[in-house]
C-alpha cells in the first residue's frame, strides 16, 4: 500500500508515452540455434569471443529446461555450459500480440534484436507497455543476481552479454503503464528487513512502471503464449483495464480442456496500480 501511494504521487503529473508497445521476445541463446548464420571456425591463433563471466563478475550459467513441455526459466545453480532451450511459443505469443496492437506505434525486438541493447535503450520510455517473453533467472538467495535472459549471441554466433540484471532494471527510466514479464517466477524475491521484497517486480516499479504482470511459479511455454495473446485481446479489442483483462484471459485458458489445471493459468498476477 505504501508503494502504491508513492507511485500515485510521483506519476500523477506524468505525461502518457506516445507509443503503445515495445515487445522483446524469442531471444537467441546460443550459437547452435538454427537462426545463427553459419560462419567459418576461428583460424589458429585467432582470438575467440570472450565467454560471459570472463574478465568480469561471475554470472549465472544457463541450464536445459527440457524439450517437451518447456518452462520459461532455468536454474542458475546447475552446471556451466548447459544450453538454454529456445521457447518456440514465445514467438507465437509475440505474433499474436502484434496482430492485436496498432502496428504504427510498436517496437518489435524479436530474435537477435531482443538483446541487452534494446532492453536498456532510453527509447523504452516512449512506450506505455513493455513486454518480455523469455527465460528468467531467479536467485532467491542473492536477488540482485536475478535477471531476464535476452539474446546471448549475435547473427554470426558471437557471444554477447544477454542478462538484464536487477541492477540494470533499477537504472532504467520508464513511463510504462504496464510491464509484462512473461517468464517463470518473475514475481519471486527475497524479503529484506527494512527494505521489503527485492525482486524483478520491484525493479521495474522503481524504474517507473505503474503495474507489473509477473508469475509466481514455473509457467508452461504453450499455455503462457495463449494466456498472453488473450490478455492483449481483452485490453485492445474488448477494452478492458489490465486487471480485468488478466482475469478474463485466465478464465479463457482455464476453459481449455488441456489447460484446466490452475497450474497453467493461475500463475500470473498483477502488482501495482489495479485501477
Amino acid at each position: 500500500a505504501s508503494v502504491l501511494r508513492i507511485q500515485r504521487r510521483e506519476q500523477a503529473k506524468r505525461q502518457n508515452p506516445p507509443n503503445v508497445l515495445a515487445i522483446l521476445a524469442d531471444p537467441v541463446y546460443d550459437a547452435e540455434d538454427p537462426r545463427v548464420v553459419a560462419v567459418p571456425k576461428s583460424a589458429p591463433g585467432s582470438t575467440a569471443a570472450p565467454q560471459i563471466g570472463q574478465g568480469g563478475p561471475s554470472r549465472p550459467s544457463p541450464a536445459n529446461v527440457g524439450s517437451r513441455s518447456k518452462l520459461r526459466d532455468y536454474d542458475a545453480s546447475l552446471p556451466e555450459g548447459v544450453a538454454l532451450t529456445r521457447l518456440i511459443f514465445s514467438k507465437h505469443e509475440a505474433d499474436a500480440i502484434l496482430a492485436t496492437v496498432p502496428s504504427r506505434k510498436v517496437l518489435q525486438a524479436i530474435g537477435f534484436s531482443a538483446n541487452l541493447t534494446a532492453a536498456t535503450n532510453a527509447q523504452l520510455s516512449q512506450y506505455r507497455i513493455i513486454h518480455f517473453a523469455t527465460h528468467a533467472v531467479i536467485n532467491q538467495a542473492r536477488p540482485q543476481l536475478s535477471a531476464l535472459v535476452l539474446s546471448r549471441v549475435n547473427a554470426k554466433g558471437e557471444q554477447q552479454d544477454g542478462l538484464l540484471f536487477l541492477h540494470d532494471i533499477y537504472d532504467l527510466q520508464l513511463n510504462a503503464d504496464i510491464v509484462v514479464l512473461s517468464a517463470c517466477q518473475t514475481g519471486f524475491g527475497k524479503n529484506i528487513k527494512g527494505e521489503g521484497l527485492i525482486s524483478l517486480t520491484r525493479g521495474f516499479m522503481y524504474a517507473g512502471a505503474k503495474r507489473v504482470v509477473a508469475s509466481l511459479w514455473k509457467v508452461d511455454d504453450s499455455a503462457t503464449a495463449t494466456l498472453m495473446a488473450q490478455f492483449y485481446k481483452e485490453m485492445f479489442v474488448n477494452g478492458r483495464r489490465p486487471a480485468a483483462a488478466l482475469k478474463e484471459a485466465q478464465k479463457y485458458v482455464s476453459e481449455q480442456r488441456r489447460w484446466r489445471s490452475p497450474y497453467f493459468w493461475a500463475g500470473f498476477v498483477l502488482q501495482g496500480e489495479w485501477r
